[in-house]
């Protein structure tokens, strides 16, 4: 079990330096590639405003307030925390079944809370985040029951055959570009 919990974390923090390479090198094509005219940034603007506006309330709210719960209660970086992340990736996974938003919506509302929460703790935020992320993404995995065991959680949604794991990753590639911009230059 410990050795599971160990290739976990591992899994973890390489996701995590994966993501925030791979968004790293987006927003470097981005701003390489700025070649729109005028009229096509409108456009965009006008999109980006009508699909803010596509996107459930009811949904967005639920989002959120998983959100905030991970934050304000999940450990990380103590003993145990892969452990006790556990509950938040079971809630993630339940909020993915019963949500109407999807991917691109989902990582909206995600990248735009991320923007609103107080610069010094993004860095525990994002990990805290990624951690509960990736655990959702064990739990419908093959050892999805003994970790919830290992636990000592219990749910009655397992396991979460309907559950949405595209939204979930782009909720994670979300969390991962907040972190890459909040990244000092080097």
């Amino acid at each position: 079990m410990i050795k599971e919990v160990l290739n976990m974390k591992k899994s973890i923090k390489q996701n995590i330096i994966v993501l925030m390479a791979v968004s790293a090198m987006a927003l470097s094509a981005c701003a390489k590639s700025d070649t729109s005219t005028p009229d096509s940034s409108k456009t965009e603007t006008t999109d980006t405003a009508s699909d803010a506006a596509d996107i459930n309330a009811e949904d967005e709210e639920k989002l959120i307030s998983v959100l905030v719960d991970i934050r304000d209660n999940m450990e990380v970086g103590t003993a145990g925390s892969s452990l006790k992340a556990v509950p938040f990736g079971a809630e993630l996974l339940d909020w993915s079944i019963d949500t109407t938003m999807n991917a691109n919506e989902t990582k909206q509302v995600v990248a735009e809370w991320l923007s609103e929460q107080d610069s010094d703790k993004l860095a525990e935020i994002n990990e805290q985040l990624m951690l509960a992320g990736n655990t959702a993404v064990a739990l419908i995995g093959e050892s999805g029951k003994e970790l919830m065991e290992s636990a000592g959680f219990e749910s009655e949604n397992y396991p979460w055959s309907d559950a949405k794991t595209d939204i979930i990753s782009e909720a994670l590639n979300a969390v991962g570009a907040e972190g890459a911009q909040e990244r000092p230059a080097e």
